[in-house]
């Protein structure tokens, strides 16, 4: 994959027109002939060039300068529009795992698996995840040492981690499939082998 692509998925995840994402991805194919290939290990370097204060988050201005020093002479419209599209949620910053979703979406492939994965658990069929559903199942309880010092009970360690899988949703201990498709294209955008992906989710859940 030509390291254009870093930037011009950007630019593709946008919801502007088709006429006017192409013209702009033409634009970058003539001002970015320098960004590299967007390899995990490759965007990590670049991410870290433009985190100028090293708190693992950029903001609009490292954004721009990143972009600057790769050549990539664009209006300042487009290149606010590609950082509120990364900043998935609207807090000024971007960390790693929001540029990673947005350059590595989750394949199809990865997407079924997912959902099946998700209807396996539901065990109620009521589209919904909750504590009847995972209990037994997700083996997190015995080896926490809340748990093991009998500081937490097992209902109170499964409403917390229920609650890792609510992303960008409503963390209230129901985990839609939406949400858990959410969480899992966080896991995914860092792992490059579909295998890997789907061993990690069955053996996850003991499946």
């Amino acid at each position: 994959m030509n390291g254009l692509h870093l930037i011009a998925l950007l630019v593709s995840s946008l919801g502007v027109s088709k006429a006017t994402t192409n013209d702009l991805v033409e634009k970058l194919s003539l001002q970015c002939p320098t960004i590299e290939a967007t390899s995990i290990g490759t965007v990590g370097r670049i991410f870290r060039t433009w985190d100028d204060d090293g708190n693992k988050n950029v903001d609009f201005d490292e954004f721009n300068e990143g972009l600057d020093e790769y050549g990539c002479n664009l209006d300042k419209i487009d290149i606010e529009a590609m950082y509120k599209t990364v900043d998935k949620d609207g807090s000024g910053q971007i960390n790693f795992d929001e540029l990673m979703q947005i350059l590595r979406p989750m394949s199809e492939a990865r997407r079924d698996i997912v959902r099946e994965t998700f209807r396996e658990l539901d065990k109620t069929g009521d589209g919904v995840l909750t504590l009847e559903d995972v209990r037994g199942v997700y083996d997190v309880v015995k080896q926490h040492p809340e748990y093991r010092h009998g500081e937490w009970t097992g209902a109170m360690i499964f409403d917390i981690f229920l609650g890792t899988l609510e992303v960008d949703g409503n963390v209230d201990g129901r985990v839609t499939e939406d949400e858990f498709l959410n969480y899992y294209a966080r896991v995914s955008a860092s792992v490059d082998r579909d295998s890997y992906v789907f061993l990690m989710i069955k053996n996850s859940w003991n499946l």
